[in-house]
């Protein structure tokens, strides 16, 4: 062999276990930061604020399993309530607008019901005298809505009269897309507050 092809063989071989240097550098620089993570991983793992969090959990999946239970439970004693306990209702909707309700934000009783609670959306109801604060009635229209249909009467209105309820709403538009509907109610606990 000449010098020129050792020169040329030496210079390959030199640039070859540069590269497979620089390839293990690599490699061993990425081994390192796999380390790292996977001791990050284990201290997260690791971590005494985990098991509290992961028992609370569990807990709170419990109680919604109870609450799902009582649901169905309560909607199923609804839904086999005799129809001697049924009536058909002239119903409306009623929001704190001015207009509904002839007081301003600033007026002291503003947004308090003639029971003297506050009014809650897809909860308060007005009623004529028939039905006693604190009655719970259920009207199936609403089984799909928030409250589950469920209402309790803590408000009186001047146009509320017997065979009347007045249902509160937080959104007056809403109150005008409802209009008025004779729907079938239930009086499902007449108590009082």
């Amino acid at each position: 062999m000449r010098l020129r092809d050792w020169t040329v063989a030496l210079i390959i071989t030199i640039l070859t276990l540069t590269g497979i240097m620089s390839i293990t550098q690599r490699f061993k620089h990425i081994e390192k930061q796999q380390r790292e993570l996977d001791q990050k991983i284990e201290t997260l793992l690791t971590n005494e604020d985990i098991d509290p969090l992961l028992q609370e959990i569990q807990e709170l999946k419990s109680e919604i399993e109870i609450l799902k239970t009582q649901l169905k439970k309560n909607t199923e004693a609804l839904s086999n309530r005799g129809s001697e306990r049924a009536r058909i209702m002239k119903v409306t909707a009623y929001d704190l607008s001015y207009k509904s309700c002839k007081k301003y934000p600033e007026h002291p009783e503003y947004g308090i019901t003639a029971s003297g609670k506050r009014v809650q959306e897809w909860h308060t109801v007005a009623a004529g005298p028939e039905l006693p604060f604190g009655t719970k009635l259920y009207i199936p229209y609403f089984k799909d809505y928030p409250n589950k249909g469920i209402f309790t009467v803590e408000d009186r209105g001047s146009a509320i009269t017997n065979g009347c309820l007045d249902i509160y709403m937080a959104n007056y538009e809403d109150c005008m897309e409802f209009g008025v509907k004779y729907l079938e109610v239930y009086v499902i606990d007449e108590g009082g507050l």
